[in-house]
């Protein structure tokens, strides 16, 4: 009976078992640091993969011309940057292209359809398209083509307003006609 009552003390002297016990402090939890690694590679690699495709193009030749898409901050993804319809469609289409490899197919339609826009005198439509032009534009000789362009569009909006100074009539509309002219 004396053995029973001290094994009963020392029972309930002895600190409780659960079924789960928590890991002590000092152990380290191997698989939530997996878990935040996996993780941490997995992020980055969205995030590469994310960039690269942003600077991809691809070239869609349709029924009418050829469309231009810009890959977007995603893993896959794009949206249509440029809509050339009538243009020429490439002889062999790639995968996909860097700016370099798009920009002259671009800058190539829209400084064409400015100049023939200019021709027409369409000169608000020919500044839109020299604009868009220009930004396609990556070396200097599309560059001086694009200033040219709009150096042109300038000049003929400048002898449209001088054109209705001077039909204004009087001495004071040509005078401001003059004055424009000379200014430019």
């Amino acid at each position: 009976a004396e053995a029973r009552k001290r094994y009963e003390e020392a029972e309930k002297a002895a600190p409780k078992k659960s079924l789960y016990s928590a890991p002590k402090k000092s152990e380290t939890n191997y698989g939530l640091i997996a878990a935040g690694v996996i993780f941490a590679l997995l992020l980055t690699t969205m995030f590469f993969k994310s960039a690269v495709n942003s600077s991809k193009y691809y070239v869609k030749a349709t029924s009418d011309g050829v469309q231009i898409y810009k890959g977007s901050f995603s893993p896959k993804g794009s949206s249509m940057i440029a809509d050339l319809t009538g243009a020429k469609k490439p002889e062999k289409i790639e995968a996909c292209y860097s700016k370099n490899g798009v920009a002259p197919m671009i800058f190539g339609y829209y400084i064409s359809l400015a100049e023939k826009q200019l021709k027409i005198q369409e000169i608000k439509l020919a500044r839109e398209n020299a604009e868009k032009a220009l930004e396609f534009a990556i070396d200097s000789k599309s560059k001086t083509a694009v200033q040219k362009c709009i150096a042109q569009i300038d000049f003929i909006e400048l002898l449209e307003k001088a054109d209705k100074e001077t039909a204004k009539g009087g001495q004071e509309g040509v005078q401001k006609a003059i004055s424009m002219m000379v200014k430019a």
